[in-house]
């Protein structure tokens, strides 16, 4: 496995797709399908970005390990070789990880996103970095460590921790944000974004920052929906345009202002409801969140025009 290569193809718009279900739950791949061409037809593909499928806010912690495959699967089969495509993977059985990357692997996928375990709480780094190292031991895939530090549970990938996990060769990225701490943040993007892909994990908001102390890609769910906002923000960071990108990513605040002040900062609900107002079938969120009612789809009708979203 080349890892080199693989980590190369780490860059810019990491977009979070939110995985469709019908009015009963169940997978609706062909929703899928469209979704993955619709963002590479809006300007994110190979080497311009890429897709992380399923991801958290796209409800992989929902998924049985059938429906996981049939995700992966269905995202390889609509991306062609237009855009690579990232597995998430989270269980805190790491026998359950290391199946499904196994599985995801033999679909041709490169990379899979992995946090530590999510259900303990303040596990040491030392747990954290053996975590991910008997996974590297029982599977080539590339990982994509997905640092969680922000939620109090499992364990922390800090500067320290960043030097040792190095050690493991599969290791080829890192997602992570500024909380808790801004300083470690910055100080492990300009001690290892030569050795690592750094993921920025703000939802963009520090995506100007972190790319100017070597950080190759940023999160983004609103891409999945418009991918061309996404796109023109990428490239203004790419040719140096600080100032710009900036005015321009501040133009999402009232919708992530909507998503943090009426859902509590879940965003998913809100990114299937905008996903439809573009006309992708993005269906029902599972339980035990909700789906927005018709007052709230108004409201964010309201703010996805006053962005520039095209509706269907």
């Amino acid at each position: 496995m080349n890892y080199s290569e693989i980590k190369s193809e780490i860059i810019g718009p990491a977009v979070l797709i939110m995985t469709p279900f019908d009015s009963s739950y169940k997978l609706n791949t062909d929703a899928l399908k469209k979704n993955v061409r619709h963002i590479v037809n809006g300007g994110i593909s190979r080497g311009k970005g890429f897709i992380i499928c399923p991801a958290g806010t796209g409800e992989y912690n929902t998924l049985s390990r059938e429906e996981h495959i049939e995700v992966v699967t269905a995202a390889k089969d609509a991306a062609k070789d237009d855009i690579e495509i990232i597995a998430g993977i989270a269980s805190s059985s790491h026998f359950e990880v290391i199946e499904r990357c196994n599985e995801a692997l033999k679909l041709g996928v490169r990379v899979a996103m992995i946090p530590p375990p999510y259900y303990y709480h303040g596990m040491d780094q030392e747990a954290t970095i053996h975590w991910y190292s008997e996974i590297s031991r029982q599977t080539e895939i590339g990982i994509m460590i997905y640092d969680q530090s922000w939620r109090s549970l499992g364990g922390t990938v800090d500067g320290p921790a960043t030097e040792k996990l190095l050690d493991i060769k599969s290791v080829v990225s890192i997602k992570r944000g500024f909380l808790p701490s801004f300083q470690d943040y910055v100080e492990t993007l300009d001690r290892f974004s030569d050795k690592l892909a750094m993921v920025d994990n703000s939802y963009g908001h520090t995506a100007g920052l972190s790319h100017q102390h070597g950080a190759t890609s940023y999160i983004t769910g609103i891409a999945a929906f418009w991918p061309q906002g996404e796109a023109k923000f990428w490239n203004l960071l790419q040719s140096g345009k600080y100032r710009e990108a900036d005015k321009l990513h501040s133009r999402q605040a009232t919708f992530w202002r909507f998503v943090d002040e009426d859902f509590g900062g879940y965003a998913t609900n809100v990114l299937k409801a905008a996903a439809e107002y573009v006309g992708i079938e993005a269906g029902s969120v599972r339980p035990p969140f909700r789906d927005l009612n018709n007052q709230e789809k108004g409201i964010l009708a309201n703010i996805l025009a006053d962005l520039g979203v095209e509706k269907a």
